[in-house]
């Protein structure tokens, strides 16, 4: 999470998607999975911001934010 933090502060959209495509969902937490899917959905990446989060819905199903977003 602190590295999606990181990228986003600093504006670096290809470590975003570089993120994204090295993502473990077995090691991330709700919060994380919505910070990142955000970060892309942002910056025009909504169909990958859309996967993370479906990724995210299937580890997390009763999460409010997975689930509002």
């Amino acid at each position: 999470r602190n590295l999606v933090r990181l990228a986003v502060e600093r504006g670096e959209v290809a470590r975003l998607l570089e993120l994204a495509d090295r993502w473990d969902p077995g090691r991330q937490t709700p919060a994380a999975f919505v910070l990142l899917a955000e970060a892309l959905s942002e910056r025009g990446h909504e169909p990958r911001a859309a996967a993370l989060l479906r990724d995210g819905w299937q580890r997390y199903p009763g999460d409010f934010w997975i689930n509002y977003h």
